[in-house]
């Protein structure tokens, strides 16, 4: 990498790298998707207007770094906390040991995150909030029944609908 790839900041009185481009710890972003790095585990927050923005990010995410996923050995996640727990909310990859590891999955928090994908690139695991914006100013209850809602929209898909509807925007016919 070179002296053009990265950039220090100071957070908090502590000098921080921030890697510049594509797939990295981006410092800047358009006025349709603001930035925010959370620096226990690195990952990046973006806002954007719609659901299918939002997905769409997600999954360029997941395939952002050298190692692409193969479509058709995806598999459905299942939500493990809150109103997603036991719910099909995201697809992921099965590891070796029978554990599935989630890629992309549709969560919602009562932060600023409101409803978001998490997305985890495949090459080197790091992470992005893809968030909703109009989702942010939401109260409670709206947001949780638009979770909801969403929710039953995937519930009873495979992992490759969920995958080519995310990625493109558009659901398969």
């Amino acid at each position: 990498m070179s002296a053009d790839d990265s950039t220090d900041k100071v957070h908090n009185g502590k000098n921080v790298s921030i890697l510049l481009g594509f797939g990295r710890l981006d410092s800047g972003g358009s006025a349709e998707e603001r930035v925010m790095i959370r620096y226990g585990n690195q990952q990046i927050r973006r806002e954007y207007p719609s659901y299918a923005d939002a997905a769409k990010a997600a999954c360029s995410w997941v395939n952002g770094g050298k190692d692409k996923i193969d479509p058709s050995k995806l598999v459905l996640y299942k939500g493990k906390l809150g109103s997603g727990k036991g719910k099909i909310v995201g697809i992921g990859r099965m590891t070796e040991a029978k554990v599935v590891v989630p890629l992309v999955r549709l969560d919602v928090d009562d932060t600023n995150n409101a409803i978001h994908f998490n997305a985890v690139q495949f090459s080197d695991s790091s992470k992005l909030a893809a968030v909703l914006r109009p989702t942010i100013k939401m109260d409670q209850p709206a947001r949780k029944e638009l979770y909801a809602d969403y929710l039953k929209g995937i519930g009873e898909r495979s992992a490759q609908f969920l995958w080519d509807w995310w990625r493109t925007g558009i659901p398969p016919t």
